[in-house]
């Protein structure tokens, strides 16, 4: 052995029928505190956004190694219920498959920092609209946009070449169908632009369906948009 090699130690605590064990010894039964992440997809009912899977904000929450997921499940819905409803369904996914609730977190060999994914099923009575807290759950994370503007003049302006705009960044929340974007992106530039000219929102190279929502895009926090801007003499 070298300075900082390493020994297993095996550990053999024995119990009597009948009797508990002492305080130090049921915490290291245990075994020690982990910080699982859950990152939810909530599927609502076809009345909100067309029945879409959208993403919530992720949370993470502490819990012993050998906490049963049935204990996990109370402690995380005892933190979202609020904001999701208790009539929804929820469900711990590992790998794709639904998670044992009479399992523990060990047996799942999870770890500090782990993700778990949350399938959230938001059911909503007809003629009935669901509560403001989970309105704005459903709506999705409010992210940044930033565009990138390209201004494509007429040939009598700067000979028909085209310019790069100031970038700006303006926070929409992330199920924000792309036509909506446009309106208040003009909203904030036309004063400058002129409101005849021509705006369209690019990604990849290709122009953006006005129909299709920023979550649809897989646009997140910071994302770029390149804007093209042509202006009419």
């Amino acid at each position: 052995l070298e300075d900082e090699d390493l020994v297993e130690v095996l550990i053999n605590i024995p119990l009597s029928a009948g009797t508990q064990p002492p305080k130090q010894q049921q915490a290291l039964l245990k075994g020690p505190i982990i910080k699982i992440k859950f990152r939810a997809n909530i599927q609502s009912a076809p009345a909100n956004h067309n029945g879409k899977t959208m993403h919530a904000k992720s949370i993470t929450l502490p819990f012993q190694s050998d906490t049963k997921v049935e204990q996990v499940m109370r402690g995380y819905r005892q933190k979202v219920d609020a904001t999701i409803t208790t009539h929804a369904k929820v469900s711990f996914m590992i790998d794709g498959l639904p998670m044992n609730m009479n399992q523990t977190l060990m047996d799942y060999d999870l770890e500090d920092e782990d993700l778990v994914e949350v399938l959230i099923n938001i059911p909503l009575s007809a003629g009935t609209q669901p509560p403001k807290q989970q309105q704005a759950l459903l709506k999705g994370p409010i992210i940044k946009i930033k565009f990138r503007a390209n201004i494509q003049s007429a040939p009598a302006n700067h000979n028909g070449k085209t310019m790069h705009a100031k970038s700006i960044t303006l926070p929409f929340q992330s199920d924000t169908k792309v036509e909506q974007v446009m309106r208040g992106y003009r909203q904030k530039v036309e004063a400058t632009i002129t409101t005849l000219a021509k705006v369209s929102f690019m990604m990849d190279g290709l122009p953006m369906n006005m129909n299709q929502t920023l979550m649809d895009y897989d646009l997140e926090d910071e994302d770029l948009v390149d804007v093209l801007i042509n202006i009419p003499s």
